[in-house]
């Protein structure tokens, strides 16, 4: 693997191309670069809109890719929006896999919501969406 450097510090990185020297001043375990928008604020989680984003990672089942702090992406947590949507057009909760159940606990969990929260807006949701 070519060496991968970050664009701050020049902190070689040996792992993952995110990574990069936790005790550069210019970087906070990442590369600063990488993760802010164009004037140079940080992104944020797209799942507790509060931290700033590491990475960016594919939604299980979901051709979706969104943005996670450390925190939400160890917690298996995803963006509630799309957990409603897509549970909504499965039918419900009780109608998804196992693993679905266990990340919308998980989000639920990390985002200090109930599950009966998580089914309210799951059936306004299907109430609201429209056909055509």
């Amino acid at each position: 693997m070519d060496e991968i450097r970050c664009g701050h510090c020049r902190t070689i990185h040996d792992e993952h191309p995110i990574i990069s020297d936790p005790e550069c001043p210019h970087c906070t375990g990442i590369c600063a670069s990488w993760w802010s928008d164009w004037e140079g604020n940080w992104i944020k989680c797209e799942v507790c809109h509060s931290n700033n984003a590491v990475t960016t990672a594919a939604v299980p089942a979901i051709p979706h890719t969104a943005a996670y702090c450390q925190v939400c992406l160890k917690a298996n947590a995803h963006p509630w929006w799309l957990l409603v949507a897509n549970t909504a057009e499965c039918g419900g909760l009780a109608d998804c896999a196992s693993w679905w159940k266990d990340m919308v606990s998980a989000t639920c969990a990390r985002l200090n919501k109930t599950l009966e929260e998580f089914d309210t807006e799951v059936l306004a949701y299907q109430s609201n969406r429209r056909y055509g």
